[in-house]
């Protein structure tokens, strides 16, 4: 058993094209989302509708065929969590069979935007569309101040959450699934896996599958 803890960015949120699946007109939702970007208090009991309706754009997506949704082109369509979340899953499933993700970690700046767009990508991966081998109550979102831009000292906090999902280190190894969000907690959280012996993944816009650093520092062989 393994645990996934995924930094989660705005991507939901600000991707332009989310909502263009299948040649949609998606210009009511990004007026929709420019208005809350523009609200100084973004108050989460006024923007519900807008949540539901960023859900609903990502679901278009991911109900589409696999082989549409696994295209790099269209990746802008949805979320970087939500895309490079699938493509772990399926790198496990083909390289690293025996190794089962039993629960997923959102971790959400505790910023009103960062929790907003978190509780999108929730919403989205709890749903029967989104084809992840995970039991979908066993997902949920962990807040941290300092995890974006105005970026604080990780190195105590983050080996303290994990250790609070997984008290005992016989319990399952820890993946960190770095893609999403500031870049600079990537680089961060890379030393403590190098340290604490978590492994890493990092999904870039261009490949179909992510790259895969296991806890002894190799990297899986890029794809052909």
């Amino acid at each position: 058993m393994s645990f996934l803890f995924a930094t989660v960015g705005t991507s939901s949120l600000k991707n332009a094209l989310v909502g263009t699946v299948g040649g949609r007109d998606n210009s009511v939702l990004r007026k929709e989302a420019g208005n809350y970007l523009r609200d100084p208090e973004k108050s989460p009991e006024r923007w519900t509708a807008l949540r539901d309706h960023l859900i609903e754009a990502h679901e278009a997506y991911w109900d589409m065929p696999q082989e549409y949704a696994a295209n790099p082109a269209n990746y802008y369509q949805t979320s970087a969590e939500l895309i490079s979340t699938f493509q772990m899953f399926a790198l496990l499933a083909a390289r690293h069979p025996g190794r089962t993700i039993r629960r997923i970690v959102l971790l959400a700046s505790a910023t009103p935007e960062g929790r907003f767009a978190a509780e999108v990508v929730l919403g989205v991966m709890q749903s029967p569309k989104y084809h992840i081998p995970l039991s979908k109550d066993h997902i949920g979102i962990h807040p941290i101040p300092g995890l974006d831009k105005q970026f604080v000292d990780l190195s105590e906090v983050v080996p303290a959450m994990v250790r609070e999902y997984r008290p005992d280190p016989s319990q399952g190894l820890v993946h960190f699934n770095v893609t999403g969000g500031f870049k600079g907690t990537a680089v961060v959280i890379g030393m403590l896996a190098a340290e604490h012996g978590y492994a890493l993944f990092y999904q870039h816009e261009s490949l179909h599958i992510p790259i895969f650093i296991n806890p002894k520092g190799r990297m899986s062989p890029r794809p052909e």
